[in-house]
């Protein structure tokens, strides 16, 4: 009997214990902290970063996984599975700050960008201080200054799945500076709504050519109606690439035999400036015409959702596609993010040591 006790003894002695922590933090070394800080929702980061120079160190090193972020004229707010939050600014330097931090260090499901020019005073600092790429795939300029949108194109990384632009029907968008970035050229989805240029479809089916994009590859959008638009343009500048034509579609051949590029047609939204929509999109040469989808409303509402709501509906199919144009004009609770889900706000007086 002595003799096990004398074994499991000398056992335990030979045990390498970790060592226990009490609940100073300061104690802890920083492999330890940088575990608790992955484990942290974002507020809880933003708090440690203005405890000191050390901590806000290490909350900068962690990325975090966002399922959306919302950039607008005077607030921002962040999703995730953990949490969500949204605040307004009065101070446009601590906005700034604030989403430079967040492109700093999120992973993005999809990045929404409602900020008008309001970036244009301070493109240098941005350009300055995001000084590491934006990692999104999906990446939505509801309004935006091109000038910008164009600066932000150029800091994501590679990987982008889709695209949104809204052109406000404005003269200044640009699609030829817009077809130039890599990101756009190897987008699987593209959109641009309210589009002045009747030559865009065109455009983007001659890059697609040039690019030999896969099948799958798809652009939609939506112009002012005029005579002869983008549908008429389109069959006059690829005629001699016609497989076939109806009033509806308008299918092409690519230097690519086993790739055709297929124009459709969709509905018109009347409006002030009445609307038409087109899709555009990479097909196997394969495809047969019976495989050809004749729901247009569906990729409609994906494009301008909010012009087909319907205030009696209980169809939640287009959930996923939401405007966030009207958001301007809305009234938010303190606790209440555009979700609509209860958020704590930020003391007003930890502004300054938060974001900077």
């Amino acid at each position: 009997m002595a003799s096990n006790i004398e074994n499991l003894a000398e056992k335990t002695a030979k045990l390498s214990i970790d060592p226990i922590y009490k609940t100073n933090w300061c104690d802890m070394p920083a492999e330890v902290k940088l575990e608790c800080i992955e484990r942290m929702d974002f507020k809880e980061r933003l708090s440690l970063r203005c405890t000191a120079k050390a901590e806000k160190s290490l909350v900068d090193l962690q990325k975090m996984d966002f399922s959306e972020a919302l950039i607008f004229r005077n607030y921002i707010t962040v999703a995730s599975n953990k949490t969500s939050l949204t605040k307004i600014f009065k101070d446009e330097k601590i906005w700034l700050s604030l989403m430079q931090y967040v492109l700093k260090i999120g992973v993005f499901d999809k990045i929404s960008f409602l900020v008008g020019n309001k970036l244009n005073n301070y493109i240098d600092d941005f350009l300055a201080n995001c000084t590491e790429m934006i990692s999104a795939k999906n990446i939505d300029f509801g309004d935006i200054d091109m000038k910008t949108a164009i600066v932000i194109l150029e800091k994501l990384k590679d990987g982008v799945e889709s695209i949104g632009f809204n052109a406000h029907n404005r003269s200044w968008f640009s699609l030829d500076d817009v077809l130039l970035q890599s990101k756009v050229q190897n987008a699987s989805y593209c959109q641009i709504k309210n589009l002045m240029f009747l030559g865009c479809v065109q455009k983007v089916a001659q890059m697609w050519i040039d690019k030999d994009s896969k099948i799958g590859t798809t652009f939609q959008v939506s112009v002012v109606i005029v005579i002869n638009g983008p549908f008429g343009s389109f069959a006059t500048d690829l005629a001699d690439r016609i497989v076939s034509k109806t009033e509806k579609r308008i299918r092409i051949r690519t230097n690519n035999p086993d790739k055709h590029i297929l124009l459709e047609r969709g509905g018109v939204i009347e409006h002030i400036l009445s609307r038409e929509f087109y899709r555009l999109m990479v097909i196997s040469a394969e495809m047969k015409e019976s495989e050809y989808d004749d729901d247009c409303e569906v990729w409609m509402r994906r494009m301008q959702p909010e012009q087909f709501f319907d205030p009696d509906s209980d169809d939640s199919r287009y959930d996923d596609y939401y405007d966030y144009d009207d958001y301007y004009d809305r009234d938010y609770d303190d606790n209440e993010d555009i979700f609509g889900r209860h958020v704590d706000d930020i003391d007003e007086d930890w502004h300054g040591n938060y974001y900077m």
